[in-house]
């Protein structure tokens, strides 16, 4: 029984693919040809998908190298201001952003802006 599950086994891992493979590496962080596949749609244009993922590694870098940290309060503040600024309370404000289905992209957008605030501080 062993032997049959370990030629099973082996013949399965020689029919392996390989699916995804790291193309650029930015300080330690991989930018794979998915990653380029994905933002070409989106950018309609593989150079610019390229540099722009480039950018974000080396931006991702730079807060970390920093310590730069935003956690959930800082994100929850920033959407309050937001809300007051459109007049609208928090509730309700984030009750829209859930009806369009938009809150997480939106609290991925303020933090990553948030970091790269705190960061630009540092220059």
């Amino acid at each position: 029984m062993k032997i049959v599950l370990t030629l099973l086994l082996l013949l399965f891992s020689l029919n392996a693919k390989i699916i995804d493979k790291i193309t650029i590496v930015v300080n330690n962080i991989p930018i794979t040809s998915n990653d380029i596949q994905k933002m070409t749609k989106k950018t309609k244009n593989q150079n610019i998908a390229i540099e722009t993922l480039i950018n974000d590694a080396l931006i991702k870098s730079a807060i970390k190298e920093k310590g730069i940290y935003i956690d959930d309060f800082d994100v929850e503040n920033k959407m309050e201001e937001i809300a007051k600024q459109n007049n609208m309370s928090l509730f309700d404000f984030r009750t829209l952003l859930i009806k369009k289905g938009e809150l997480k992209t939106l609290k991925e957008k303020i933090k990553k802006r948030l970091e790269i605030t705190k960061l630009l501080s540092y220059y």
